[in-house]
């Protein structure tokens, strides 16, 4: 009985994030497929999250619920310097040198903004790259 409420659970997160995304499609370009995946996974991983929850009884819902606060802070940041830079770089240059130093810039956004909200990951990243360097 679980495998085939999961399978009819996929199935209508996935019918629903495709109309989206055509909908989307039609009125934003490209970028409503993007968000309609984005929102399908999202339930997805909340579903998936609840159904772990009941098994286990507790998954440590308040440090991964204050992870995915200071990560999507974090994220916001990375996003609006994208927007800033792509803004100031609008014709100059080639696209692949516009997206490089967007990149650039937003991952570099990105780490100082997850410096700054402490997210504990960014020290886990750290050691990880120092053992193996």
């Amino acid at each position: 009985p679980n495998l085939l409420g999961a399978g009819r659970y996929y199935f209508a997160n996935h019918t629903a994030a495709f109309a989206f995304g055509y909908w989307g499609y039609n009125s934003t370009g490209v970028s409503g497929l993007a968000f309609a995946n984005t929102i399908a996974i999202s339930v997805e991983v909340f579903t998936l999250l609840i159904i772990l929850r009941r098994r286990w009884a507790s998954i440590g819902e308040g440090l991964l619920f204050e992870t995915i606060g200071k990560t999507a802070l974090a994220s916001l940041a990375m996003a609006a310097a994208i927007v800033i830079v792509g803004t100031l770089l609008n014709g100059h240059g080639s696209a692949i040198v516009r997206v490089t130093i967007q990149l650039a810039i937003g991952a570099i956004v990105f780490l100082g903004a997850a410096f700054v909200v402490r997210l504990r990951e960014l020290g886990e990243l750290s050691r990880l790259v120092a053992r193996r360097g």
